[in-house]
């Protein structure tokens, strides 16, 4: 990849990634610890 192309990007992307991550990964645990909201378990 050219990063003179995409640097921004090359930045910006692993942040939404990462933050994707851990708002899954929060909504999973949130949802194993609340079986109230079914909505986790599709």
């Amino acid at each position: 990849m050219a990063p003179s192309v995409n640097g921004p990007l090359a930045i910006i992307a692993p942040l939404i990634v990462f933050v994707i991550t851990i708002t899954i990964y929060r909504s999973r645990y949130l949802g194993a610890s609340c079986p109230s909201t079914p909505r986790n378990l599709g």
